[in-house]
């Protein structure tokens, strides 16, 4: 389950490096990513610091993650706003989410991650888990509230 195949496939990001973005998360959960061709920056005026690329997206007919669409998103929008802080409090600081710190840390822990990590070191796939892990908890809140 990834968002364009493998991560030596062109047009992936790794987690844990500058690629990493909110936005490439997002983009591989809902389409196949292929990477076209490089577009100098020379091209541009006013010329910008980074060259560019063009891309093609394949959308799928169900997105890469099994959590809920909302839930996911928040959780990777909270790790990606939350940049230089640990899984843990990104979780706890983000005003997306707000979590208790205990609540923070028994996902994590269900999820299988580690709280010290940043959210750009996590695969599609762990941010899936990890919302499913909140959308769990969520859900065993609100049974107990009943």
């Amino acid at each position: 389950m990834t968002g364009c195949g493998t991560p030596s496939t062109p047009g992936c990001f790794r987690p844990g490096t500058r690629d990493a973005s909110a936005i490439t998360i997002f983009v591989q959960g809902f389409a196949a990513v292929q990477r076209l061709f490089s577009v100098s920056r020379h091209v541009f005026f006013p010329k910008p610091e980074v060259d560019s690329a063009l891309v093609r997206l394949e959308f799928y007919e169900t997105p890469q993650f099994r959590a809920p669409e909302g839930l996911f998103l928040k959780v990777v929008r909270a790790a990606f706003n939350l940049r230089r802080k640990t899984l843990k409090q990104a979780l706890t600081r983000s005003p997306l989410l707000a979590l208790p710190p205990e609540i923070a840390l028994e996902a994590l822990e269900r999820a299988q991650l580690d709280p010290q990590r940043r959210g750009e070191t996590l695969s599609l796939e762990e941010f899936d888990r990890l919302a499913q892990a909140l959308a769990a908890l969520s859900q065993k809140e609100r049974d107990k509230a009943r």
